[in-house]
């Protein structure tokens, strides 16, 4: 289940998440299971953060930082939309607007 201060703080905009990040990078940041659909997630900082079970149902994650960050079974709300570590078809990272 998501720490709901990190998840609260990610809501607050990619800018402050990153200025938090920069500041607690041994943290090991819990997303577990949020429902982060169509978020603006592009140029956020989430190496080694744990999305397992997230709903990324139209999130925005052109330029996220997700090295060594747990994806398994996040995807959208009817399923994931990765299976071994590939995107399925009808998937789509989308540039901002």
């Amino acid at each position: 289940m998501a720490n709901a201060e990190e998840f609260a703080l990610l809501e607050t905009g990619v800018d402050a998440w990153n200025d938090w990040r920069s500041n607690n990078l041994g943290v090991r940041v819990d997303l577990s299971g949020a429902k982060l659909i169509e978020a603006n997630l592009s140029k956020a900082n989430l190496t080694g953060a744990d999305l397992s079970g997230a709903s990324l149902s139209g999130a925005v994650l052109s330029l996220a930082s997700l090295g060594e960050t747990d994806l398994n079974k996040a995807g959208s709300e009817r399923g994931c939309p990765r299976q071994d570590g590939f995107l399925r078809r009808g998937s789509q990272l989308r540039e901002p607007p």
